[in-house]
């Protein structure tokens, strides 16, 4: 008896041991997790304080730049140009230029030929170029979803991200992507008019021009990822053009959107 019941204290020593030992593991565990989403929280702050007073700083320089360099009509167009070269090919990325190239556009249309031809040449090479390094952030591909279209035609476009972009849950008409249809309604000397219907929901219509630049105009979708539209060329006299159309993963946090704090501790759990 002596015997069995010193094994019996010898397997209740070890038995205890091990539930001690796995209570300890759970509990350490426990606590790295919480102190992860502790981490995760506060970097979630951080980065959201931080982005507000950043955009705030830029924000103020830049519009006393617009007034000071951009928007002075005594400085001669061509000047103003070069200016807005310099700021689009350091910071295109940091706020809308749109309204900026209409306003351009409306004066150099005042001007004189051949002056005014050149201007205009100015301005949509300083956009398309713009739009361009943008696009190659993004990891598009040239020609990837380009399509050259006539008035009235319709096309139909399967977004799905490109090799190394996160995975997302697919649409109910595409696993793994969304559908777009997209019809060109009217071809104008710098823009277009399409009609665009996402994964045959409600239809939508948008002015594309070539001053549309997809980090700044873009469309939310429902999975929290973008689609944009950018204008390559016209062919007014045969009521043509071209357009690429791409999605661009919800992670992208883009200039003067303010993400929630769930999209922030979400953007940074991904990387952690």
């Amino acid at each position: 008896m002596p015997e069995e019941k010193s094994t019996i204290v010898g397997w209740a020593q070890v038995i205890s041991t091990i539930i001690v030992s796995l209570v300890g593991v759970y509990f350490t565990q426990k606590f790295s997790q919480e102190q992860e989403e502790t981490r995760n929280t506060l970097a979630a702050m951080q980065l959201m304080s931080q982005r507000e007073q950043s955009e705030l700083d830029f924000r103020q320089k830049a519009f006393a730049l617009l007034n000071e360099k951009l928007l002075n009509t005594r400085i001669p167009l061509g000047n103003r140009l070069a200016t807005l070269r310099l700021f689009q090919e350091n910071f295109n990325s940091a706020l809308n230029s749109r309204l900026l190239f209409d306003a351009l556009e409306l004066e150099a249309e005042k001007a004189r030929e051949p002056e005014r031809d050149h201007l205009i040449g100015e301005l949509l090479s300083i956009a398309k170029a713009a739009t361009r390094a943008q696009e190659m952030l993004l990891g598009v591909k040239p020609d990837k979803l380009t399509k050259d279209m006539t008035e009235g035609e319709s096309v139909k476009v399967h977004l799905k991200f490109e090799e190394g972009h996160h995975k997302h849950k697919g649409s109910e008409t595409h696993e793994g992507g969304h559908e777009v249809d997209i019809t060109l309604k009217k071809v104008q000397a710098r823009a277009v008019i399409v009609d665009v219907m996402i994964d045959r929901a409600d239809q939508s219509e948008y002015e594309v021009s070539y001053f549309d630049q997809p980090f700044t105009d873009n469309t939310l979708l429902p999975d929290g990822h973008r689609f944009a539209i950018t204008l390559k060329d016209i062919d007014r006299e045969k009521h043509k053009a071209t357009l690429s159309v791409f999605e661009f993963p919800a992670h992208y946090l883009t200039p003067g959107y303010r993400p929630t704090f769930d999209e922030a501790y979400k953007a940074i759990s991904q990387f952690r």
